[in-house]
């Protein structure tokens, strides 16, 4: 850690890496982080918040009261943390989903919405698994992995759940959606709107929530950028 940090003092580079962090955060990993705190952020992963679905992937989050301490202890060396939530894993519906982002904002973690990525080896790629959970996926070119080798074109691609018994095809939309007004809402433009949202014992979850059931009262600028992004 003390070298590549030393090299991004020294020469300017790298600017910016991405560190897998020990799934349960522990002192050792702050201070690893504390090393490299101007080139990375640190994820304190948690996946989901929901407690059936932490069994129904067979993972078991740090308590809420630990998980609190090391993120102040983060805060205070000047490491910025964030929180990975994943949607469509088995066992999570729609409002579940919604409810752990609002609950992680109102407990002011910064939140990073991933979807459900179908690992070949995993135990959730196995057909008794999708069988169980009645998974459905689909496949995406990943936009960054597209190149050529000799005039050979190349790319990569990924399989993605899209539909579980607990979250239907039309709700994994409206999680994408969801998503899309979430990135927004968490850019540097709306943190003063975040910040009074906080204050007044609100959150941009809940106004996302309000803005998507007022279709309405949509101007037609707004209901031009929804429809194209649908």
């Amino acid at each position: 850690a003390r070298l590549i940090r030393d090299c991004t003092e020294k020469n300017n580079y790298p600017k910016h890496v991405f560190i897998y962090f020990a799934k349960n955060t522990t002192n050792v990993v702050i201070e690893i982080a504390a090393t490299l705190k101007t080139i990375t952020s640190m994820s304190m992963s948690k996946q989901t918040m929901n407690q059936d679905v932490l069994v129904n992937i067979k993972r078991k989050n740090i308590p809420i009261e630990q998980y609190d301490d090391l993120r102040e202890k983060c805060h205070d060396r000047g490491i910025e943390t964030f929180c990975e939530l994943i949607y469509a894993l088995p066992g999570e519906n729609y409002q579940s989903f919604i409810d752990g982002v609002r609950e992680s904002i109102r407990n002011n973690v910064s939140v990073t919405i991933y979807a459900n990525l179908m690992l070949h080896g995993t135990e959730q790629s196995t057909k008794q698994s999708r069988e169980k959970y009645g998974v459905k996926t689909a496949y995406r070119i990943i936009p960054r992995y597209i190149t050529s080798y000799d005039e050979l074109p190349s790319l990569e691609y990924e399989e993605v759940v899209v539909e579980t018994n607990d979250l239907s095809r039309d709700d994994f939309f409206r999680v994408r959606f969801f998503q899309f007004l979430f990135f927004i809402f968490k850019s540097e433009i709306f943190l003063e709107l975040a910040h009074s949202l906080s204050i007044n014992g609100l959150d941009y979850v809940t106004l996302i929530e309000n803005i998507t059931k007022d279709e309405k009262n949509w101007t037609a600028g707004i209901k031009q950028l929804f429809n194209d992004f649908y």
